[in-house]
Parts: structure tokens; C-alpha cells; sequence
């Protein structure tokens, strides 16, 4: 493979970069540096450069240059898995020192693209967390979603996902070649017709496709449906997901990202629900609903506890996140701490990791509303029972 390399300089700030193309594909060899509000800088190597939230993904990148796609980062990582170590080994320049410090094998940048492991700030935590053993690069999805793409020093794995806007990560750009060529004319959407609902509508999550019927109360509009998006790593199906209507969702570990747009509904959120709907939440169209809670054995696959038909929805307390759940007994919505920290140790001490519903709430208090004709179609598919 053609390797050639040059430099590239940011006439935004004068900020000068190596650059290196690859084929027929120019990146930059460095992390972005660009200063944007609400970047943040990590401190202790300037390699590491900014990091970006996801907000800011459609400013950072000077004309000529963008993000890489998806594929774009596959086929980088692929063209290097048979290199001894793979892709955390030959896509990474580490020091002799930090080789020594953390006693791995050290990174070869066989393609001189040099990436490094500069971690990730969190919104959460307000701390950087991970520099020096993980590197999070973002890059896009077909569908235009944003996603990230996360090498791991420690086991050499590398994981793509999707992003849930709560993290900063690092920003590799590609040289756009279609840079100046006429922009594609997007098509105009089909408008819907028919009687549109003055209370529901339907949102798409871009990552996954998955459709979830949303519900306005009052000023807030709130997911009306328990969220369903898998990940490997957060979430599992419930025991009794064979014989549940698919709206019942999965259930999550703590910390799962909402989709972009979306938060983690506060105390306060959920005070005012009450408040708006008089306490008579099932009939606001809400409806709560869940699978119960399930604590987990993550070395066995044991279940030791779980809690049967309630409604366990995340609530986010603060900087400490996580910390407080709701019930639903049939009748009431309230404020509960059963079973929702990690403290819960079983008989082998091995602690026990709890999984719960997730109901999210809009951020931006914008509702779309949806036909009738949509929302039918969109309840009989949810009314059917199966794996999710």
C-alpha cells in the first residue's frame, strides 16, 4: 500500500498538521486541536489534541476536510489486523516510556497515522477519564448519526458503537474529495396525510431504526414506549422477553447514553408529570409499564434478585448520576432506592450489576406529531409478543 506523507495548515488558526495518505485516502495524522466552545483540552501530552461533544462535530472540520465514515474507519482498522498486535498496535506511536509504565507492547504505526490514546471527557462526571489506555475516535454513519470507534490498549480490541451525545472524543479528519462538487439535491419527503393526533407522535432513532411512539403532557414530551436499543455492553432482554409486547423494551445497566435530543429524565421531571397530569398518569398516555428489575451475577449469569411488574425507570441525580428509581404499582408513580446501586453483593462477592427499564425525555420540548393512519400501524407492531 502507497503511503506518502505532507502537512496541512488550518487557515481558521495557522494550526499545522501532518498529514499522510493512505491509497487514495488522505487523512490527518494528527488529533484536531481546533478551539471550539465547549471543547475540551486534556492535559499532559498535546498529542492528544481536543476533544469534541457531538454538538460540535458539524463546525470542526476546516473546507476540504470532514470526518471519516464509518466504513472509512472499518477498512483502516482491517488493513492492519494482521499486523502482530492488530490495529491498537500498528495504528499507535507510544513512547518508550509509557511502553515501560504500563508494560505492553508498544505501537508501531506501520501507516504513520499515529494515533493516540488520549481517553474521553464525560458531561456525567464532569473528568477525563481513560488517557493513555483507550482511544475513542468519532466518526458517521451512513444514515448521517454519529458514532465512535474505541481502541482498547489493555486487550488490544477494538469496538465501534454509536453515540448517545454524552461523551467528548477525539476528531481524525480525511481529506473530502468531493470537496466543491455540486451538492446532491435531497429528495422532499412524502408529507403526511390524514387526521394527525394533537397528542402522539413518532420519533426514528438514526442509529438503529427503532421507532418509539412519543406522548406530549403539558410542556414536556416524553418517550411513551420503554427503550429498546441493544447494546452489547448496557443492556440485556428480560427474562420474560419471549411472552412481552415488544413496547415493554429491554432493561439496562446504569449509564446508558440516551439518543441525541433525548435526556435522562430528573426528579423534577417526573414531579411535574405528576403534577400535570393530576397523579392520573396511565391515562396521559404515558402508560407506565416495565419488565421489572433483574440484579445479575456477571460472572455466572445467575439473576439473585428481581422485582416483578413495576414500572423502574432511570432518574439522574446530579453529578453522581443514577442513583434513584420510580415505581409503578398499578395506581402510583413514586420515588423508590430499591435495588438501583451496584452495592448488592452475592455469595461468591462478586458485586451484582441491577438492569431496569429506561423512559426518556425530550430535550428540546419540540413535538411532532403523527397521523393516526402511523400511530395504528406503530401500536399493532408494538402489541407483538417475541424477542426484541
Amino acid at each position: 500500500m502507497a503511503i506518502e506523507f505532507g502537512t496541512f495548515t488550518d487557515p481558521r488558526d495557522g494550526e499545522v498538521y501532518k498529514t499522510v495518505k493512505i491509497g487514495d485516502q488522505e487523512w490527518m495524522a494528527e488529533n484536531l486541536r481546533f478551539s471550539i466552545r465547549g471543547d475540551r483540552v486534556p492535559e499532559g501530552n498535546p498529542a492528544y489534541g481536543h476533544l469534541y461533544g457531538v454538538n460540535a462535530l458539524a463546525k470542526v472540520a476546516p473546507k476540504g476536510w470532514r470526518l471519516p465514515t464509518r466504513k472509512e474507519m472499518e477498512s483502516l482498522v482491517k488493513s492492519t489486523e494482521s499486523e502482530k498486535g492488530g490495529p491498537t498496535v500498528a495504528l499507535f506511536a507510544t513512547s518508550e516510556e509509557k511502553v515501560k509504565e504500563w508494560k505492553y507492547i508498544g505501537g508501531q504505526d506501520t501507516l504513520g497515522i499515529g494515533f493516540v490514546f488520549a481517553g474521553y471527557w464525560s458531561s456525567y462526571s464532569k473528568i477525563f477519564s481513560e488517557a493513555d489506555s483507550d482511544a475513542y475516535l468519532w466518526c458517521i454513519e451512513e444514515s448521517g448519526a454519529p458514532a465512535f470507534v474505541n481502541f482498547c490498549k489493555i486487550n488490544q480490541n477494538v469496538k465501534f458503537d454509536f453515540s448517545q451525545g454524552v461523551k467528548y472524543y477525539s476528531v481524525r479528519l480525511v481529506k473530502d474529495d468531493a470537496a466543491g462538487a455540486e451538492p446532491k439535491k435531497k429528495s422532499a419527503k412524502k408529507a403526511a396525510t390524514g387526521p394527525v393526533s394533537d397528542k402522539f407522535g413518532l420519533y426514528t432513532d438514526p442509529r438503529d431504526g427503532q421507532v418509539y411512539k412519543t406522548v406530549k403532557i403539558g410542556d414536556q414530551v416524553w418517550m411513551a414506549e420503554n427503550f429498546r436499543y441493544v447494546d452489547d455492553y448496557y443492556s440485556k432482554k428480560p427474562e420474560n422477553s419471549a411472552d412481552a409486547p415488544k413496547s415493554l423494551g429491554l432493561i439496562y445497566k446504569r449509564n446508558m447514553d440516551p439518543p441525541i435530543g433525548w435526556l435522562v429524565p430528573k426528579c423534577k421531571d417526573f414531579e411535574k408529570l405528576i403534577e400535570t397530569t393530576g397523579g392520573n398518569i396511565a391515562d396521559s398516555g404515558f402508560v407506565p409499564m416495565g419488565n421489572g428489575t433483574e440484579e445479575v451475577n456477571p460472572k455466572t449469569g445467575e439473576i439473585k434478585k428481581k422485582l416483578e411488574g413495576l414500572a423502574l425507570l432511570w432518574e439522574q441525580e446530579g453529578t453522581t448520576g443514577w442513583n434513584k428509581i420510580w415505581t409503578w404499582d398499578g395506581t402510583t408513580l413514586k420515588q423508590d432506592s430499591v435495588g438501583i446501586d451496584n452495592g448488592t453483593w452475592g455469595s461468591d462477592r462478586i458485586p451484582l450489576v441491577t438492569y431496569m427499564p429506561i423512559r426518556y425525555i425530550q430535550k428540546s420540548k419540540k413535538f411532532t406529531p403523527a397521523t393516526l393512519e402511523d400511530l395504528a400501524k406503530h401500536d399493532e407492531e408494538m402489541s407483538q409478543k417475541g424477542d426484541k
